[in-house]
Parts: structure tokens; C-alpha cells; sequence
């Protein structure tokens, strides 16, 4: 195993700059002088002392933006051999007596097989996303409903009251649960034993758009909430601050987001190169009465699909056409196939946030229902110029969502406490004195240490 120059060093690694022992290792296979490819190695980086390997040199990566609890470092090797038995060779192995051999001809092919099971990865930080999102909002939905400022003469109410704080914090826990509804969803399909190569695909194409759009998704509702809970978000005990740091890193491990969504774009295109992707005609007849239907909001959405999928796939034909380099045409598409990919990942989740509902407890589905409906018109009101512009929806419609979604807030705010309560996150995870009673948890003589 060798690192032929500084730019090939292994740089990120984690438990690699100080404890770990062993490390499994892509490197570019020659056997013979032929190469095989990028394969996978077991590498000893240390010695059951704890000192370094021969013929492996490691650094720090030093001081981070975020989760400095996590040990990374860099490795380069020096012509460090490896007994033949640490090459992991399911798909591809050399004999003893050094012949390669692979029932997988392809080297391109043979390391997506190899790379397949990293999906994984992608799977899990989507869940996560969702996980840690939802700690943000207990925190700062609860903290909310109990600190109080301004208000009618000679008294204050609770900040949650402000459309400000509804506007912000209501929306970011809709969105949250149409990324909890799907990624667990895709988990499902992902774990089981049963899973058909359709769902292996379908978990392939579609965790990279919901790790990527699950992640941003983290990022914004983390930084609203650190906002909305003022002072008091700053504060590391409160956890929200924290959180926020370590969710940088999420855009970029298991796949930069961008990357990834073009994966999930290269497909959408590909099926409508085919006319395997249907076309949605647009809900521009639809009245101001009707928006707030299941009907509506689906139709809209997918025709977003359908209307970029066809531009996307227009541009590149006529750029193709007329000679130009096929790399010079995508790059030329990218703004067109990363709005294609984020808008699949947001019918895709409304579909399922439906779906979720329909399968919840009775006591649940209203507010759910809500939270839906709020979810459906923010994801329109965030792209209203490109919806007007396409002719997506009539001008009444566009000019009527801002307020209809303001009265959706105000239709679910009785019921905020109570759904908070109900996430899949415990109290006794949040460990922040702010969502509880955080008057008596700040008195005077109480070590903010202390939030059990």
C-alpha cells in the first residue's frame, strides 16, 4: 500500500490520529501491472503498543469547526505490505499464485457493487437529520410557550404568540416531520430482510436526495432555533448551539449534497429520456378554494417535477445536437438538475407525509394534517416566483398562499405543545435546562451543570 505524493494522503480519518489500530484502506489495485481498479484493505496503522506502524506515517487533522469530541487524522503509507488475506475480495480477489480474478469484468462496475453497502451511511445521516432536528424544536417550541415579552398594558405573553416565532419555528417542525415520515420509510425498506433489487435501488436513488435535503433541512431548523430561543440559545447548556456546529459536516461526509443530488438527478432524466417519468399537467385552473387539498398540493408539486425534468432534458438535447462536449452540457444544466432533484425529494415527502398520517393514531391526524398542509404551501411559497413564472399556479392562488399558511398556524398553535411532546425524542435527551422550567433551573446557586 503506497501513497505516491502528499495530495493521496488519507485526510479525515476518524480515531486515526491518535488510538486507532487498524483502518480499512480504498486504494487502486495493479496486479501484473494491470490496473483492477479501487479495492478495499485491511491495514494495520499501529502495533498492539499503541505506536505507529512501520512504513505509516500519521498526523493530526487538528483544531475543527465541530465535533471536537471526534479524533481525525491523516495517514500515508510507504510501501507497507499487507498479507494477501487483507484484501477484501468478495468481488474481486488475487490468487496465490498472483492471478486476479472477479466475477465483475468492469472496473466501474465493480466498485458501485463494492460501494454499495456506504448507502448505508447516507440512510442514517438522513435519520439522524431528522432526529436532531426535532431535539432543536422540543427545545425552542417548548422555551417559547414559556418566556414571555411585550404584550397588551400591564402585562406580557409568551413569545410562541408572535407570528415571527410561529413563522419560523411551525414551519421548520412541518418540514421535519415530511423528512421523519420518508427517511423512515426508506429505513424500513433499507433494513429488510426481504427487500427486493427494485427497493435497493430505490433506497440508493433516493437516500441521496433526502440525506442531502434532510441535512440542510437540520441546518436551517437548528439555526432558527438557536435564534428564536435568543440569549438563552447561545448557550452551550442549552444544547441548540452545539448541535448546530456539528451539523456543518453532515453537507459534506457520505457524499457532498450537491454531488448527491445529481445522482438523484441523473436518474429523474434518465426515466424521462424514456417516458418512464410521467408528466403532470399544471393546477393553474385551480382556485383559491382549492389549495389547500390533497389534490392541489400533489398535483403542484409533481408538476414541478414535470416541468424541470422537461426543460432540463430540452437544454441538453439541443446542446448535445449541436456538438458540444457532454461534460460541458451537464455543467451547463447544473442549476436546472439540482432544482429538478430538490423538488422529487419534496413531492416525494409530501407523498409520504400523507401516507404517515394515514397510518398514525386518530388523537394525532388533525394536527398532523396541518402541519401537512403547512408543509405542501411553504415548499410553494419557497420556489412562488418559479410557480408564477411557469404558470404552475394562477396569480389569485400565489397571492392567497402567504396568508393561508399564516392561518394554518394559527389552526395548529393549541395543539404545538402537545405534538412536540409526542416526537420521537425523550426528555430525558433534550438536557437543556430551557426546555423544562428554566426559571428554577437558573437560580441563583444551581451549577447550570446540573439539568438532570
Amino acid at each position: 500500500i503506497n501513497t505516491p505524493s502528499d495530495s493521496a494522503q488519507k485526510f479525515w480519518i476518524g480515531n486515526a490520529a491518535a488510538h486507532g489500530r487498524y483502518c480499512a484502506v480504498f486504494a487502486q489495485l495493479y496486479v501484473e501491472g494491470i490496473y483492477r481498479g479501487v479495492h478495499v484493505f485491511i491495514v494495520p496503522i499501529r502495533n498492539p503498543d499503541g505506536s505507529v506502524a512501520e512504513n505509516v506515517r500519521i498526523a493530526d487533522n487538528g483544531s475543527k469547526m465541530g465535533l471536537l469530541g471526534v479524533d481525525n487524522g491523516r495517514l500515508w503509507f510507504d510501501a507497507k505490505r499487507v498479507p494477501r488475506d487483507n484484501l477484501l475480495n468478495r468481488y474481486g480477489d488475487v490468487t496465490p499464485d498472483g492471478k486476479y480474478v472477479s466475477p465483475i469484468k468492469s472496473n466501474t462496475k465493480r466498485f458501485g457493487v463494492m460501494a454499495a453497502p456506504l448507502v448505508g451511511g447516507r440512510v442514517l445521516i438522513a435519520i439522524a437529520s431528522c432526529d436532531e432536528s426535532f431535539v432543536g424544536l422540543k427545545i425552542a417550541i417548548r422555551y417559547a410557550f414559556q418566556r414571555k415579552q411585550f404584550g397588551p398594558k400591564g402585562s406580557e405573553v409568551p413569545i410562541i404568540s408572535y407570528l415571527t416565532h410561529k413563522r419560523r419555528l411551525y414551519p421548520a417542525l412541518a418540514s421535519t416531520f415530511a423528512y421523519f415520515f420518508s427517511t423512515a420509510d426508506l429505513s424500513d425498506k433499507w433494513c429488510s430482510k426481504e427487500k427486493t433489487p427494485e427497493d435497493v435501488n430505490v433506497v440508493h436513488i433516493l437516500s441521496a436526495g433526502l440525506k442531502a435535503m434532510a441535512a440542510w433541512n437540520k441546518i436551517y431548523t437548528l439555526q432558527l432555533c438557536r435564534e428564536c430561543c435568543g440569549g438563552q440559545g447561545f448557550s452551550s447548556y442549552n444544547k441548540i448551539a452545539q448541535m448546530r456546529i456539528d451539523a456543518e459536516i453532515d453537507t459534506t461526509y457520505e457524499g457532498d449534497n450537491y454531488v448527491l443530488l445529481q445522482q438523484l438527478s441523473r436518474v429523474l432524466l434518465r426515466d424521462a429520456q424514456k417516458g418512464r417519468l410521467s408528466k403532470t399537467d399544471s393546477p393553474y385552473d385551480f382556485n383559491t378554494d382549492k389549495i389547500l387539498t390533497k389534490g392541489f398540493l400533489l398535483r403542484a408539486l409533481n408538476w414541478r417535477v414535470s416541468y424541470l425534468a422537461e426543460k432540463t432534458k430540452s437544454k441538453i438535447t439541443d446542446m448535445a445536437s449541436k456538438g458540444e462536449d457532454l461534460t460541458a452540457v451537464w455543467n451547463n444544466c447544473l442549476d436546472l438538475s439540482t432544482q429538478l432533484a430538490k423538488a422529487k425529494v419534496e413531492v416525494h415527502c409530501l407523498e409520504r407525509f400523507y401516507h404517515g398520517i394515514e397510518s398514525a393514531e386518530e388523537s394525532i391526524r388533525a394536527p398532523l394534517l396541518i402541519l401537512c398542509q403547512i408543509f405542501g404551501l411553504w415548499c410553494i411559497e419557497q420556489d412562488l416566483a418559479f410557480f408564477v413564472l411557469g404558470e404552475g399556479i394562477n396569480r389569485q392562488v400565489a397571492i392567497a398562499i402567504p396568508q393561508t399558511i399564516n392561518d394554518l398556524l394559527e389552526e395548529f398553535h393549541p395543539f404545538a405543545w402537545d405534538v412536540v411532546d409526542c416526537v420521537p425524542v425523550p426528555d430525558y435527551l433534550l438536557i437543556a435546562p430551557i426546555a423544562f422550567d428554566y426559571v428554577a433551573r437558573h437560580r441563583y446557586g444551581r451549577d447550570l451543570s446540573e439539568i438532570s
